[in-house]
């Protein structure tokens, strides 16, 4: 029993960490560069440095929002939207970067001729239609499917498809 609870408070320490690192990193610049640290919301007193005090203030301060039951304890549901508030905040920075950089005539949207048009769209709907009839059916679109879950340990990374034939895209 003891190593269960060991076990378990290590995996919670995990979360937490990966949840905090997650939460104080946003997404600045260009994909291929590592993210940064959020600069500004740590430093408290704006004196252009961030010190060990002010690192576990801004540690205190995320663990205190997520835990909305306030008993000093994140539950799994808490982390889930402690992680769900950080990644909402960083694809909100994306999809601004992403209007300012397409938005031509720029008022704040992007219409459908603004839209990027990936020049990878007609390859992978090529990969895709393997018998090469101009369209993919389900079975093709299963197919891929499939291959996709093979390369991620059988994870549903990529696009999941139901029995009702909805294509929902995960979320990760």
């Amino acid at each position: 029993m003891q190593m269960k609870t060991a076990f378990s408070t290590l995996t919670l320490a995990a979360m937490i960490a990966a949840g905090l690192s997650t939460s104080a990193l946003a997404d600045r610049g260009p994909r291929h560069m590592m993210p940064m640290i959020d600069f500004d919301a740590i430093d408290t007193n704006k004196d252009g440095k961030i010190t060990q005090d002010e690192i576990a203030a801004h540690h205190k301060a995320r663990i205190s929002e997520a835990d909305t039951s306030a008993d000093g304890k994140l539950s799994p549901g808490e982390l889930v939207v402690m992680h769900q508030k950080a990644r909402a905040a960083r694809e909100l920075d994306r999809v601004r970067e992403m209007i300012e950089q397409f938005d031509d005539d720029k008022d704040g949207f992007l219409s459908e001729a603004e839209m990027p048009k990936g020049p990878e769209a007609g390859r992978m709907f090529d990969r895709v239609d393997t018998d090469g009839d101009g369209a993919i059916s389900r079975e093709e679109l299963e197919a891929v499917g499939e291959k996709l879950r093979g390369r991620h340990g059988g994870h549903r990374g990529g696009w999941a498809f139901g029995a009702g034939g909805d294509d929902t895209q995960d979320g990760n």
